[in-house]
């Protein structure tokens, strides 16, 4: 089956950033490993984290375990007033990533009624806060945000304290950027419709990876590129009145995935009559139904659908009033895995 739902977050905000309107994390890792380096603090300094952080343990005067054991291993960092904490972080290729910490509010001073404020950002956009801490009974707050994408290249992580006025203190630790894997893994074949057999006549009959439907290039007489150029390389599907292009794929865990496409009305015959397409996964309509006209080339996408392990069913499904003669044409169909995290529920855009 295919679920369609609406995003939820854990206090988390889906961030824009980088290329035009997406964010992802992914450094030069696998999908589970660690992208932070000494988030733990561990070595004893502050080291690869610039700013005005300090480094303590439990026996700092600014008693990180006071009232409430917060040190996981034997050290801490300390937070002041308005000062930051910055770590960058290189991206190789876009995905997600899951980013988590754990946090106190110091409470063994003259100023444990002074709340302490801290905000997260990436690349200056906002992912967590402005979180108030004003807890005097040593509390200790875990944290996390899901589902954070940053395209290729350098990227800064940023612990912002903030004060009213006067001193107040936040201990951080267990500080963890998990790459949840690549959000370009490809689930489709031969979504530019490249290959084909039984080519006659610049039309192909006989689609790798697809049932139903032809293929054409632009000497086809079916002229895709008539009026305005439709093909990316050399070749496109066509799907005629209530005829469809079929592709069955198969995934071996759950996925969140973004299908795209791009189409366009075949005007150079019959150009007055409007042709109807509608987009399924295993029967469930996902995008639908659409009406093409004119010379337009739309770019189309479908984001978080939801994908659990097996076999599905993808189709580009046809229709015309009254079984008119016309077409469609189509082009780079991707479904590109964007999550693996299972247990979340998305929306269609």
């Amino acid at each position: 089956m295919t679920t369609v739902l609406t995003t939820c977050f854990h206090r988390g905000t889906l961030i824009v950033a980088g290329l035009a309107a997406l964010v992802a994390w992914h450094a030069v890792a696998a999908a589970g490993d660690e992208l932070l380096v000494n988030g733990n603090f561990e070595n004893g300094a502050t080291t690869p984290w610039t700013g005005q952080l300090m480094v303590g343990d439990s026996s700092s005067a600014y008693g990180p375990n006071h009232t409430t054991t917060f040190i996981s291993g034997t050290y801490c960092a300390i937070l002041q007033m308005n000062r930051a904490m910055t770590q960058e972080v290189t991206v190789d290729s876009p995905c997600y990533a899951t980013l988590s910490w754990k946090c106190k509010r110091r409470c063994n001073d003259t100023n444990n009624k002074t709340p302490m404020h801290y905000t997260v950002s990436i690349d200056g956009n906002v992912v967590w806060g402005e979180e108030k801490l004003v807890d005097t009974d040593g509390s200790i707050w875990y944290r996390k945000v899901d589902n954070i994408r940053l395209n290729p290249g350098t990227h800064t992580l940023v612990f912002q304290g903030r004060v009213e006025s006067g001193d107040a203190t936040v201990f951080l630790d267990d500080i963890s950027l998990r790459d949840m894997g690549s959000m370009w893994t490809e689930l489709l074949v031969n979504g530019g419709f490249e290959v084909s057999t039984n080519r006659a006549n610049n039309i192909g009959k006989i689609l790798l990876g697809w049932t139903g439907g032809i293929s054409g290039n632009s000497s086809s007489p079916y002229h895709p590129n008539h009026t305005t150029t439709f093909i990316s390389q050399s070749w496109c599907g066509i799907v005629q009145k209530s005829t469809k292009l079929t592709q069955v794929f198969t995934n071996n865990t759950t996925y969140v995935a973004t299908l795209s496409w791009k189409c366009k009305h075949r005007y150079d015959v019959n150009p007055t009559i409007p042709m109807y397409y509608t987009v399924l996964i295993d029967g469930d309509v996902i995008y639908g139904e659409e009406t093409l006209t004119g010379t337009t080339v739309y770019n189309r996408s479908v984001e978080g659908i939801k994908l659990r392990s097996g076999e599905h069913t993808l189709v580009f499904q046809g229709r015309t009033d009254n079984d008119q003669d016309q077409t469609f044409f189509l082009d780079d169909v991707s479904l590109r895995v964007t999550n693996k995290i299972p247990g979340l529920t998305f929306i269609v855009r």
